[in-house]
């Protein structure tokens, strides 16, 4: 029987999952089922050698982490392919790839159909980093953080409803410091209230801020929002939030262009490396370059 190593996180979204079901769907699949929980220490130290099949069962967080473990474990490298078991709030990994939430059996029986996944290798931080979803500054860092700090259990939906509230406040109070964005010898300079380097189509609160993103295809989609921008990008969130039908298109008020590499300068600027929340960022420049087909999904 082939070998599948399942990693579960079993404080994705609303807990209301069971890694025995999990397991006994990746039996009747045919696999051998070799498990481990992200919140066991060292988790990363137990993953076997040269599975078939690597199950992310959990959010886009789980996923990030099991990617993280792919380039640090030599024994586990990235030719293994990563297939999602969303679990998580947002999602938005799996989303961008179409798997759905609420079809793990049916995702488990799609065996092995994978596709090339890119991420972004990052210079200027200090030490070497990568992103497989996104990176950004301005209104997202403290978005991040502020929902990191918050206590109230609330289910998925409550949460992402939770979330769209708290990003519109930040929208229209957040004051945007001067970036200076490098993309092929142009130098694009201005205050932003959004920089986002996508790799997926999907942020945050499952915002399609990327709708033509495509994490295969060895570009990033860099999208800009500005300043001057900020009604209608209070007034979009707003929309979403209320469950209105939108009569804001997001090429309204933003702007995206499809690039390989890029740098970003911003001194006052904390940023995030995908759901990390890097502080207090230097004078450095921070480069970014695609890592064309760096792992599979």
């Amino acid at each position: 029987m082939k070998k599948v190593q399942l990693v579960y996180n079993p404080t994705a979204g609303d807990e209301d999952h069971d890694e025995d079901q999990l397991i006994e769907l990746l039996k009747n699949a045919g696999y051998t089922v070799y498990f481990v929980s992200t919140d066991d220490e060292n988790w990363e130290a137990s993953l076997i050698e040269k599975p078939e099949i690597i199950y992310a069962a959990g959010g886009d967080g789980t996923v990030h982490k099991v990617t993280e473990a792919l380039l640090k474990n030599e024994d586990v490298n990235t030719e293994v392919p990563i297939r999602i078991l969303p679990l998580g709030t947002a999602n938005n990994i799996a989303k961008t790839l179409g798997i759905a939430h609420n079809k793990i059996p049916e995702t488990i029986k799609e065996g092995t159909r994978f596709k090339a996944f890119d991420c972004g290798n990052i210079n200027g931080l200090g030490k070497e980093r990568f992103f497989i979803e996104s990176l950004g500054l301005g209104i997202f860092p403290k978005l991040i953080l502020k929902m990191k700090n918050e206590e109230i259990k609330r289910t998925p939906s409550e949460k992402l409803k939770y979330t769209h509230t708290v990003l519109k406040h930040l929208i229209e109070t957040y004051k945007p410091t001067e970036s200076i964005i490098k993309i092929d010898g142009e130098i694009i300079r201005d205050s932003f209230l959004l920089v986002e380097v996508m790799n997926i189509k999907y942020l945050g609160p499952n915002l399609e801020l990327a709708p033509n993103a495509n994490p295969d295809d060895s570009y990033f989609d860099l999208v800009l929002i500005r300043e001057h921008s900020r009604k209608k990008f209070s007034k979009y969130i707003d929309n979403l939030n209320k469950n209105k039908n939108n009569d804001i298109d997001l090429r309204h008020f933003t702007e995206t262009r499809r690039v390989r590499s890029l740098s970003i300068l911003n001194s006052n600027a904390n940023l995030h490396v995908d759901d990390e929340v890097i502080e207090n960022q230097s004078d450095a420049e921070i480069i970014i370059e695609n890592i064309p087909g760096k792992f599979k999904m």
